[in-house]
């Protein structure tokens, strides 16, 4: 409940830019993907910037359209999450989008 009325009290004001670091780190996942549809939706109506911090790459993937993948506080790798998923171009970010077949992803980024 106090995230949610947390984040209504933001959105009351109608920002244009909202700051999330790990909004909902503490709510189980049926509460956290709930959550997550509606914000997407005020965010996408009211048009507001979200930069959004977050460990969690199933968030990540399905709410971003831009995301920037920092490794030791410098970017390793930003772009689309497609592109970031598909076409990693380190191990680092292979692995923190749970690429098991690694070499098919280094091969992969060699060849094309």
């Amino acid at each position: 409940q106090y995230q949610r009325v947390l984040l209504a009290s933001f959105l009351i004001n109608r920002p244009t830019v909202l700051l999330l670091d790990e909004p909902f780190s503490n709510l189980d996942e049926t509460l956290r993907q709930e959550l997550m549809t509606q914000l997407k939706a005020l965010i996408l109506e009211r048009e507001i910037m979200v930069l959004w911090v977050t460990h969690q790459t199933g968030e990540a993937l399905s709410f971003a359209d831009h995301i920037v993948l920092l490794h030791h506080g410098s970017v390793e790798q930003q772009g689309s999450a497609q592109e970031l998923f598909f076409k990693p171009k380190s191990i680092f970010a292979a692995q923190f989008f749970g690429h098991n077949n690694l070499y098919a992803i280094h091969h992969s980024n060699h060849t094309s």
